[in-house]
């Protein structure tokens, strides 16, 4: 029987991972093709910041709701089909199009991930090996997107697919956890802090950091399955040698490929593996932090995302980019994971 749980959760772990690739470059797809509906530079600006508010920013609330409710598979299932909508209006009406695929992304994390944090128990293994998917799909969808009106058929195929086999998987939501009163413990919004610090940061540094060589196609995907890669083996890393040592190490270590060698495409590809391992770190210390809340866990992580990204866009701190700075912003976002895993006690 055991054995039977543990193929159970592996086959469920599969069906999250590759429906996140196939959302993100459904998503990333429509996003981007809306230049080729007579939007402008300025407008399509727009509404990327508009999708990334709505997919990303709204992933708290919504995980509120999730963990209220308790329905994580049907949020999952309710996104997949959100954003199989979006792809189909895309021609009629861009602007409402991009909006519900906002929407339908945030529903589909949340769902996804709630789901996956409970069947893991607290483990980081199984949250890395589900986000790094994500990375590829972003990619792919963009690429896709750049190159004319997609065609909402594939796209629509490949979701209904999706939604088939999670609708297949267990139902994760019927396995209550009995949740802590967080809010009683003393450093708790100092440990979220340096948590969502620690994501803000390696999302600022992803974007502010200069790598001239990713308009090389063969390094752009050798940079883009690093990043995966990271974050699918941060996990395993962590739970077989302890998340303290695995962040510290890849983060420590990371910082000078980044901040004094990224316009080396060998330095940057490396740099970002190790600087991504922290990502399935940081997601289950929050759900680790907040047992009772892995929706919202998960969505204030995004938030994490959106925040940083969005310092990055706006050039607030483009005056201090130098190798120096960059070195120091790795080395805070380790020292501030450190201080709130150690607090964690993991």
């Amino acid at each position: 029987m055991h054995q039977l749980k543990i193929e159970m959760s592996k086959a469920s772990l599969t069906t999250y991972g590759v429906t996140h690739a196939v959302v993100d470059a459904a998503s990333a797809a429509t996003v981007m093709s809306a230049a080729f509906l007579g939007v402008d530079a300025a407008a399509l600006a727009f509404l990327i910041l508009l999708y990334d508010v709505i997919a990303f920013a709204f992933q708290a609330p919504i995980g509120l709701l999730c963990d209220r409710f308790k329905l994580p598979k049907r949020v999952a299932l309710a996104g997949i089909i959100l954003t199989g909508l979006a792809v189909f209006l895309l021609q009629y009406n861009p602007v409402a199009a991009i909006c519900l695929v906002g929407l339908g992304n945030a529903l589909f994390h949340v769902g996804a991930g709630s789901a996956v944090l409970q069947a893991y128990k607290g483990k980081a293994s199984g949250p890395g090996l589900f986000v790094a998917p994500g990375a590829i799909g972003l990619a792919l969808g963009t690429i896709i997107g750049k190159t004319g009106l997609i065609s909402p058929i594939p796209f629509g195929l490949a979701l209904a697919i999706c939604a088939f086999f999670v609708l297949r998987t267990p139902n994760i939501e019927n396995a209550k956890r009995k949740a802590r009163m967080f809010l009683d413990i003393k450093p708790f919004y100092s440990m979220l802090f340096l948590l969502l610090l620690s994501v803000a940061i390696r999302a600022f540094l992803g974007f502010a950091i200069a790598m001239p060589w990713k308009s090389d196609a063969a390094l752009m995907w050798a940079l883009v399955l690093s990043i995966a890669a990271g974050k699918a083996l941060g996990g395993i890393v962590a739970d077989r040698f302890g998340w303290m040592k695995t962040s510290v190490a890849s983060l420590v270590v990371s910082a000078p490929l980044l901040a004094f060698a990224s316009t080396s495409p060998a330095a940057g590809i490396i740099g970002f593996l190790l600087f991504n391992m922290t990502m399935p770190i940081t997601l289950v210390a929050l759900f680790k932090l907040m047992p009772g809340l892995p929706g919202f866990s998960f969505g204030l992580a995004c938030l994490g995302l959106i925040i940083g990204s969005l310092v990055a866009f706006s050039g607030t701190l483009a005056g201090l980019g130098s190798s120096a700075f960059y070195a120091l912003c790795t080395l805070a976002s380790a020292g501030a994971l450190t201080v709130a895993l150690k607090t964690l006690k993991e």
